[in-house]
């Protein structure tokens, strides 16, 4: 639900900012964006009524993802064995041996 609204945001915003040669273009554009957001304000509210506590959640979710004082999550995500080389088979020398 929340990658329709922000697809839906971004698109419009996108569509805003073309270079349109036509007001009325641009106005048509307007009005179907709007109506477009509110098709999606509907069916967010449709979906909030009949799960209330998901829609809490999600909404905690998405207001600390866009949170701009919010602390950056940390990207040192591997751990020792992730970091250790990868194995290798016998090397040549050792072949040449026998």
């Amino acid at each position: 639900m929340s990658f329709l609204i922000r697809s839906v945001f971004w698109l419009g915003l996108v569509f805003m900012a073309l270079p349109w040669d036509g007001e009325s273009l641009r106005a048509d554009l307007s009005s179907r964006a709007e109506q477009a957001t509110r098709a999606v304000a509907r069916e967010a509210q449709a979906l909030c009524a009949k799960d209330p506590i998901g829609c809490a959640s999600q909404a905690i979710a998405l207001g600390k993802a866009f949170d701009p004082g919010s602390p950056e999550k940390s990207q040192d995500t591997l751990r020792a064995p992730d970091l250790a080389p990868a194995w290798r088979g016998p090397s040549n020398v050792t072949l040449s041996r026998r």
